[in-house]
């Protein structure tokens, strides 16, 4: 795979060097996502700001945070 330019979004388009293939993709970046979602989570937990804020911050719904968020109170906390 090769850097072959951006998509409109700015994102890193790839290209197989495969003169047979040549598949174009993007990848992405889970861990970066769940950085992200680490981030948004200990804001919430830390700060006086409601879901529904965090949620718009973030530009999402209450509810699809609300989801990502279930796993992460399962972490254990050492005193």
């Amino acid at each position: 795979m090769k850097k072959n330019g951006t998509t409109t979004k700015g994102t890193t388009r790839w290209r197989c060097k495969n003169p047979d293939c040549g598949s174009s993709t993007t990848y992405r970046r889970p861990d970066l996502t769940k950085t992200r979602e680490f981030k948004a989570f200990h804001r919430y937990v830390t700060s006086t700001r409601s879901l529904t804020e965090i949620a718009c911050d973030a530009g999402v719904s209450r509810w699809t945070l609300d989801r990502r968020f279930e796993p992460l109170w399962l972490i254990d906390v050492p005193n």
